[in-house]
């Protein structure tokens, strides 16, 4: 709704509220809050008044506190539910047509690491490998932390043999990476789509027994399932 709209309904009684972003050449973009309501005379509307509140601050903190919410701490990637929310929004697209790739990755021994290097190291290989694979992924794809030592990656546009071909890259880079004092890590692949219309929770069922698959296989490959 536009200032003239408003602006129209006070007139007609109504009271209206309007808030958002406004941005001004070499100012910084403000969050405006807005409230106008009618005036009246003898029961007539004779005009409007208005209170305007800059909620910058405000604003600014609720989208942090958002943010926050949807974060795992300790490598930064979305949290479960946060991809959870991705995956649903995948499954529930007008265009149905449009294939998604979905790629589960896991850490191959990963308990060996904590053993052996002790857990303030395995930290460290999880925050390394989770900004590894996120700068190696698109702009358009979304990676977050789905537990423990296992990521979910959701590319949308992608048919299965696009979410292989990323996978594949994404186990070599982290084959090829030194993570402090861990000399070689490496991890298993699991990928599947939802082509054909498949639902969330049978796209999730087809990449972790690809991961499995490809674990069972020797590890550090990449497994698919149609």
């Amino acid at each position: 709704m536009n200032l003239s709209e408003a602006a129209e309904r006070v007139l007609s009684g109504e009271t209206v509220r309007l808030a958002g972003w406004h941005h001004r050449s070499n100012e910084q973009a403000r969050f405006l809050r807005t409230t106008m309501s009618p005036s009246f005379q003898n029961d007539r509307v004779t005009g409007g008044v208005g209170v305007l509140e800059d909620a910058t601050e405000q604003r600014r903190y609720e989208e942090r506190m958002e943010q926050l919410s949807s974060l795992d701490p300790l490598t930064e990637l979305y949290n479960r539910k946060k991809v959870s929310d991705l995956l649903m929004a995948v499954a529930e697209r007008p265009d149905a047509s449009t294939d998604a790739a979905v790629i589960m990755l896991d850490i191959d021994y990963f308990k060996l690491v904590n053993d052996t290097f002790g857990h303030p190291t395995g930290d460290l290989v999880l925050r390394s490998i989770a900004q590894l694979l996120r700068r190696n992924i698109r702009k358009t794809d979304a990676i977050g932390r789905w537990g423990g030592e296992e990521f979910l990656i959701v590319a949308p546009h992608s048919s299965l043999a696009d979410g292989v071909r990323l996978a594949d890259k994404l186990r070599q880079t982290v084959n090829d990476e030194p993570f402090g004092p861990v000399p070689h890590v490496t991890c298993s692949f699991g990928v599947s789509s939802f082509a054909g219309g498949k639902s969330v929770e049978q796209v999730l069922q087809d990449a972790d027994e690809a991961l499995y698959a490809a674990k069972h296989h020797g590890r550090n490959q990449v497994s698919s399932k149609q």
